[in-house]
């Protein structure tokens, strides 16, 4: 059942991965305590008892940790409604957009992504983060438990006395359980399917108008597709470059604006679950041998020696336990993200307003007239991180008929949308008559009044230069007054 975490009134709802690691952890941890502390209250007061004694007290006190880290996994978490974080390497995610591969997945060949190799699939290349380096520590352990295995194996056939071939027997036993488990929980971590890159890449071209008009547009497109801007949004209005001719030059851009992500299932969960209980048992087993020593004195070194193998068990099994808790500590989200890169070219020009040196309306204006092209490209991104105060690794990319019509629609809604902005951006390069480019420097004149109320023009002047233009275009010839 998913549980509502959250601050204030700003809510997402999330499942919370740590609930069975935090219940077991509790139960486990309090058992363990109480064996702990019945084997410390049976041994104080007894001679010769002093190894039990601290062995007991170490029990009580990695019992407790367990309890404390049991207790704070079943704590209520406290996210705000924006609790996923960005990306760990946005210009990675960039070019991985751009190109429609994704670079992470180079093929590292390390001695445990071989060793899963040999009895899982190839997939196994892709693994990634918390998952890989997981499977890396477990490689290493494999080798580890290898080398002591044929240790022993090399002390048996020196047949060393005061050692129990017991001892040999049932700590080769112990390795070999902890490989198995090692082997059989990192095969549940090898992806089921090889991540995807497919995205969408559409190409829209406008002419006319300010590259910084089109891109707050642009904005205004995505605000209205539901992206989450300002929040999760990337980029810098296009700037205008000098190629080295006069008025004259380049502009670029770039956006990255990504949905609020959503949460998803994690597939590693049943690995993390067989971690989880494998570990334990071992861990309190190990616990078990190690406080009744007296009873299994056959397996042990001597009346006088560390229980090994105990120990042995206790370090495998917490091995298994870490590595569940650090799965049991990824979200794993899905989102929709856009990148659009702005690329141009543009002409500057002054234009004058008015039509005589006397003219209260003379004036300039900048003008801008640009060849723009918008690069889209849209996909639904699957993301992970561990705990929700990190920043998230991106997984994998889809597409589908949906985030395709949304790009569309995008692309529509900038389409209809553009328009010439007079206030901010200069007069539309469209060669209006000579009366519609009176009207436009009148309502810039406005404009400029109302901004410096001292430059006002008179309203008459207006009207005769009004007048003048309505009857140079019946006349046809200019006056000269």
């Amino acid at each position: 059942m998913n549980e509502t975490i959250a601050i204030a009134e700003d809510t997402i709802e999330v499942d919370n991965p740590q609930k069975l690691y935090g219940k077991v952890s509790v139960i486990i941890g309090t058992l363990v305590i109480l064996i702990g502390l019945v084997v410390f209250a049976i041994n104080v007061n007894r001679e010769n008892s002093i190894l039990t004694i601290v062995l007991s007290l170490i029990t009580i006190v990695l019992g407790f940790s367990k309890l404390v880290s049991g207790g704070f996994a079943l704590k209520k978490l406290w996210v705000p409604l924006h609790a996923p974080k960005g990306f760990i390497d946005t210009n990675l995610l960039i070019n991985s957009i751009k190109t429609g591969e994704i670079d992470i997945y180079k093929v590292d060949k390390s001695l445990s992504s071989e060793l899963l190799r040999l009895f899982g699939s190839k997939n196994v290349y892709y693994m990634r983060g918390d998952v890989k380096n997981i499977a890396r520590d477990v490689g290493n352990r494999v080798v580890k438990y290898s080398v002591f295995i044929i240790f022993l194996i090399v002390l048996i056939s020196l047949k060393i006395p005061g050692i129990s071939i017991s001892f040999y027997i049932f700590t080769i036993i112990v390795l070999l359980s902890g490989i198995v488990a090692n082997f059989i929980f990192s095969f549940g971590l090898i992806p089921k399917q090889v991540p995807s890159a497919f995205r969408v890449h559409k190409t829209e071209d406008i002419q006319g108008g300010h590259p910084k008009k089109a891109f707050r547009i642009l904005i205004d497109g995505l605000k209205y597709l539901n992206y989450d801007y300002p929040k999760r949004f990337d980029g810098t209005e296009p700037d205008s470059i000098s190629e080295g001719v006069q008025n004259t030059g380049i502009t670029n851009g770039f956006a990255l604006i990504e949905t609020q992500p959503v949460s998803t299932e994690n597939e590693n969960i049943p690995s993390a679950q067989l971690a989880l209980y494998a570990g334990y048992a071992l861990w309190i087993l190990g616990f078990v041998f190690m406080l009744t020593k007296s009873t299994l004195s056959s397996i042990y070194l001597g009346d006088f020696a560390l229980p090994i193998t105990g120990i042995l068990m206790v370090v495998i099994g917490n091995g298994l336990i870490k590595d569940s808790h650090m799965l049991f500590n990824q979200f794993h989200f899905k989102s929709n993200v856009i990148l659009t890169e702005i690329k141009g070219e543009f002409y500057q020009s002054d234009v004058g307003v008015g039509k005589g040196m006397k003219d209260s309306l003379q004036s300039e204006r900048r003008g801008v007239l640009s060849d723009i092209r918008f690069e889209h490209y849209i996909a639904t991104v699957s993301s992970v991180c561990h705990t929700l105060e990190n920043n998230r690794n991106y997984v994998s990319f889809e597409k589908n008929t949906r985030i395709e019509k949304e790009l569309d629609d995008l692309i529509n809604y900038v389409q209809t949308q553009k328009k010439p902005d007079l206030e901010v951006h200069g007069i539309d390069f469209t060669e209006p008559s000579a009366s519609k480019l009176v009207q436009q420097n009148l309502a810039l004149s406005k404009v400029e009044s109302e901004k410096l109320p001292g430059l006002g023009s008179d309203k008459n002047d207006q009207k005769l230069l009004i007048k003048d233009d309505q009857e140079e275009e019946s006349t046809g010839e200019p006056d000269n007054t």
